[in-house]
């Protein structure tokens, strides 16, 4: 025995079907202000507000299409909790080379979300780079310098205003090259027999 379903369209006047659809999405908003303020995190709360304010703002200027919502800190971390490694954004993309990291090195290190967007940091880093070497006209920090600076009486602050480094810490990894070199200078070598 076959049962016979009613297959009809039901005919509602479209001001009707709107009422129902607003409606619902009243409620659901709700629903979502209520657990975001409960939650008592005032961050959450104020990136939950940015993102109804934006999406409120674009609806009232007709313009939907623009609205790109950026993943909340949570969708970050449940990322860096499934693969072990830290999203790249452009940020840590700049610190890494900053620091001295290559590219390849960056690849093991971090996790890219889109194949694309490494050559984007990559150029964005050399373009910001070269802005700076630009608008900074120290001369550029190398080993041989430092070392020559350190043997005239120099401290490693005067290094830092007087040079021009290519990562935060190459006055720390350059000093303890020279301590290194200097130990092993004046350490007597043992005499073999």
């Amino acid at each position: 025995m076959t049962r016979k379903y009613n297959t009809k369209a039901v005919q509602k006047p479209l001001s009707e079907v709107v009422a129902e659809r607003r409606g619902f999405y009243e409620k659901r908003i709700g629903k979502a202000f209520d657990s975001v303020y409960a939650s008592g995190n005032f961050q959450y709360i104020e990136k939950f507000e940015n993102v109804i304010l934006g999406i409120t703002q674009r609806a009232v200027q007709g313009n939907l299409e623009g609205i790109v919502i950026k993943p909340l800190d949570s969708a970050i971390v449940v990322a860096t909790q499934a693969t072990g490694k830290p999203v790249l954004t452009k940020e840590t993309y700049a610190t890494a080379r900053g620091s001295g990291m290559t590219n390849e090195q960056i690849k093991k290190a971090y996790r890219i979300e889109n194949k694309f967007s490494l050559g984007g940091f990559t150029s964005a880093y050399e373009k910001k780079k070269k802005v700076q070497e630009a608008k900074d006209p120290r001369p550029k920090l190398t080993y041989q310098l430092f070392v020559a600076a350190r043997d005239a009486g120099v401290t490693n602050k005067q290094i830092i205003q007087q040079y021009k480094r290519e990562y935060p810490r190459q006055v720390n990894v350059f000093s303890m090259e020279y301590v290194k070199a200097k130990r092993a200078a004046a350490s007597p070598t043992p005499q073999t027999q």
